[in-house]
């Protein structure tokens, strides 16, 4: 089953409750209902022909292993209601299925197509449908001959995918084909797919070079001699490169994808829209969909979740798959995969539907596996009846071949050749396998010493503070915000004493001013979790808005709030998307509060934390995600930061030149933030960034920066007292994060002066160097004692990951004083949480 979708312009951006345009908010694109003359095929006086429009599907010839039955037609007899030409048009091999869509307009649309189109293919692209046929169906047959023990996922049973992207490709070039006049033609296609026909696309539609699959076969890496370069399994192959499709030029990123394969769909969505947004900050497209396409190829499980082997009628509760679409008022347009050229007319009318209302539409091509779920499968052991059916069938091909004979549009000899010529090109490609010419076998090293200058001149800061709460003075802003947010930051900027919220603006400001764009996502991302960014204004008495950031100057670049609905694993997705095609844009993902990002897990470990070393594909996200036990309880307080320091591939001993897969910060000051973030765009290596936020220091006020430290600082990944070096001090306490000014608090309260406090900001790479200095540094005191010290549980947070890297450097024992192992994040009573807090005190200061 294909599943073909238009990517969603942000879907979510709908569901904002202030009043944007594309003037007062950038990256805004609001959807213009298509619009045309009243036809009269709704309105016909015969009932009968209405129950064809939107009920014929439901009888049509789709099923390829089933003959379809007469029943009665919602109601009436179907021998009662038969019109012979309605009953051509909807009850074929192609059900239209339109009903549910709620604009009146796209119904007619849809009737006008359907009743007034013609279905007339050319002879030459009816031979080009066979020969991908013929050749798909080589290419497994040449696949078991001399790979007979490597599950390759074929597309035997279901070819007809080849011609419905065939037609898509078709279609998106060839305007007038597509007879609207309305854009110049699709250039980039974007495509997210499984596994199943992934190296049939490959080969036979994007001529992909066998060698490189071949290559691969021998147990070799599809990317060469690269040092840090993990690669992945054939199934997940992926190419990026340009079609000559009839003279015109049409560019193909077929993207890598996990096993999880629906979670490759927010990521194609994501790469989809950055593409399109870029044409139209060049002028070259006028909104979305102009340029960019986004096609997605699922089976029916994948398509609303996971599925293998389950029976349709334990796996949803509708009749169709593509019955989800509903969602998104999606038409569903049903096809016999069985007959190429249904498929073919289904696609074009898709891609016709889609570039004039410039929505999603689904392909419901109804196909079979003919081996099961891989080759080497057996699936008659659970459905042993569809199987006898399915191995009394002659092939897509053959029976396609047959009907071209039929009527004289191609010859024998010609459907001999283009098998034998195919088999024979692959059997030359494997022979030349060793000739291969793969990526260069080098890789720069990762130098996570490499210096980046991060500073911003402070009195380009102080403007920037300014403009980022200046209104027109016709505005009218809530009170509150002029009295606790406006006023108190100028107030800040004037005292040079900066909160957090402050820093993050100046640092996308900052990034603005330098032409770099900024795209922050997430659950109420606008005004922020902990009502403390603000970056959205709006007007008490009309719902309009303003984004101060964004009228800076006139050549500054643009910040993107994107106020996400609650699926943290489609919003992440959609954004890591994003992160792939923009290499100017800081991407930003923030969450709710920490843990949510449980929901977007599978992003994280499929993509953010693996993606270069399997894929060699690089993104510079950024996840802040809101961390700190303050009382909040188990939902609320922790980010899982054991979880990342997991997925990290940080050493275990000091050693230079290594590779590292992403930055893992948990920063205690504004500046830090400040210049991680600018670092973030700044830096040449594109690594992702896991910034472990605060939420009860948005308003400490021992945790501030001075302006200075934004303007000539720079990003630590130590912070300890100089002092303290000069002083008799015999215990040292590692600590990371906001649990910092809790243990300081606790110091200065009880007078404790032979202690020392080490913040580790930055856990990956982890600061070797940095920590070997300071190891060298306290040789000549006499410390009797290393401590690690957190508020999480011991077998969370980052003790685990950090106590041997300690112990590798100081080779000391270092010990712990902690929260205890716990199955749960946090206490969900206020008692407990200040049972845990005191014991940790009682460990540190007064052990027993």
């Amino acid at each position: 089953m294909l599943l073909k979708r238009r990517w969603l312009p942000l879907l979510f951006k709908n569901t904002r409750l202030y009043k944007e345009t594309p003037e007062t908010s950038y990256g805004y694109f609001p959807i213009t209902p298509y619009k045309q003359a009243h036809s009269n095929f709704i309105h016909a006086k015969s009932d009968i022909k209405n129950l064809y429009r939107f009920y014929g599907y439901q009888y049509a010839t789709i099923n390829p292993l089933e003959v379809q039955e007469n029943q009665d037609f919602v109601g009436y007899p179907f021998d009662y209601c038969v019109d012979s030409n309605m009953k051509e048009i909807y009850c074929g091999d192609i059900g239209y299925e339109f009903r549910h869509v709620s604009s009146h307009y796209e119904r007619e649309w849809f009737i006008n197509r359907i009743e007034s189109g013609t279905k007339e293919i050319s002879s030459d692209v009816r031979r080009d449908i066979l020969k991908y046929l013929l050749q798909s169906e080589v290419w497994d047959q040449f696949m078991s001959k001399r790979f007979g023990q490597v599950k390759r996922y074929g597309l035997e049973g279901g070819e007809t995918m080849l011609t419905s992207v065939q037609s898509l490709i078709l279609g998106c070039v060839n305007r007038n084909n597509i007879n609207i006049n309305i854009f110049d033609g699709i250039e980039n296609v974007v495509i997210g797919m499984p596994h199943r026909g992934r190296l049939n696309l490959l080969q036979v539609l994007l001529k992909d070079d066998p060698r490189r699959t071949f290559y691969k076969l021998k147990g070799n890496s599809e990317f060469g001699q690269l040092a840090g370069i993990s690669g992945d399994v054939l199934s997940h192959l992926s190419i990026f490169k340009d079609l000559d499709i009839d003279g015109r030029k049409i560019h193909i990123s077929l993207l890598p994808n996990p096993s999880h394969l629906e979670a490759i769909n927010p990521v194609a969505m994501g790469k989809s829209r950055a593409k399109e947004h870029a044409f139209i900050e060049q002028g070259k497209s006028q909104k979305l969909g102009d340029k960019v396409l986004c096609l997605q190829i699922h089976g029916d499980a994948a398509f609303y979740g996971q599925g293998y082997t389950c029976e349709k009628d334990n796996s949803r509760s509708s009749k169709y798959a593509s019955d989800i679409a509903k969602i998104v008022d999606a038409p569903v347009i049903h096809v016999n995969g069985l007959n190429p050229e249904a498929v073919y007319h289904a696609t074009r009318l898709a891609i016709d539907y889609r570039q004039a209302m410039r929505k999603d539409v689904v392909i419901d091509l109804q196909v079979f596996r003919r081996w099961g779920h891989n080759e080497l499968d057996e699936p008659s052991f659970t459905q042993p009846l569809m199987y006898t059916k399915i191995r009394e069938g002659v092939s897509i091909a053959d029976k396609y071949s047959k009907l071209l004979l039929k009527t004289s549009v191609i010859e024998e000899k010609s459907i001999t050749d283009i098998r034998t010529a195919f088999f024979q090109y692959l059997d030359d490609c494997l022979k030349k396998v060793d000739t291969i010419q793969l990526r260069p076998n080098q890789k720069d090293k990762d130098n996570d010493s490499n210096f980046v200058n991060t500073k911003v001149a402070k009195n380009t800061l102080k403007e920037i503070g300014v403009k980022s709460v200046e209104i027109p003075s016709a505005m009218q802003i809530h009170p509150r915000l002029i009295k606790f947010f406006i006023s108190e930051r100028l107030k800040d900027l004037n005292d040079e004493r900066i909160d957090w919220a402050t820093a993050e603006s100046l640092a996308f400001g900052s990034l603005l001013l330098e032409g770099y764009h900024v795209r922050l996502s997430g659950q109420d991302v606008g005004r922020g979790t902990f009502s403390q960014r603000h970056g959205i204004l709006v007007d008490q008495t009309n719902d309009s808005v303003i984004i101060p950031l964004n009228i800076m100057s006139r050549d500054q670049g643009k910040i993107e709030f994107a106020n996400s609905f609650l699926s943290e694993f489609a919003v992440m997705g959609f954004d890591y998307g994003v992160s792939l095609e923009s290499r100017n844009r800081l991407v930003i993902w923030e969450a709710q509060f920490g843990d949510f990002l449980n929901g977007a897990q599978i992003i994280i470990d499929a993509f953010i934390s693996g993606g270069e070393s399997k894929w060699m594909v690089q993104s510079a996200m950024v996840l802040l995600l809101p961390h700190g036990y303050d009382g909040a309880g188990p939902e609320h307080s922790s980010a899982r930061i054991e979880r990342f320091l997991q997925l990290s591939n940080e050493r275990f001993i000091p050693s230079e030149g290594e590779y590292f897969n992403m930055y893992i910060a948990n920063p205690s000051t504004p500046a830090q933030y400040f210049h991680l973030l600018r670092r973030q765009m700044k830096s040449r290596l594109r690594k992702p960034l896991i910034i472990f936020s605060p939420k009860m220091l948005l308003r400490l006020p021992e945790a501030r920066s001075t302006l200075d430290e934004l303007s000539d600082g720079e990003f630590k990944t130590l912070i300890f007292d100089q002092e303290d070096l000069k002083s008799e001090i015999d215990t040292v306490i590692f600590l990371s994060g906001k649990f910092y000014y809790e243990i300081a608090k606790e110091i200065r309260k009880r007078n404790m002066k032979n202690f020392m406090l080490v913040r580790i900001e930055e856990l990956c790479p982890f600061p070797w160097n940095d920590l070997i200095t300071l190891r060298n540094q306290l040789k000549f005191k006499n410390i009797k004692k290393f401590l690690w010290c957190q508020e999480e549980h011991q077998n969370m947070g980052a003790y685990t990951y950090v106590y041997p890297r300690l112990q590798a450097i100081l080779l000391e024992t270092i010990k712990y004083v902690g929260r205890p192992a716990s199955s749960s994040p946090a206490a969900g009573f206020s008692k407990l949480h200040k049972e845990e807090l005191y014991h940790i005190y009682e460990s540190l200061f007064d052990p027993k």
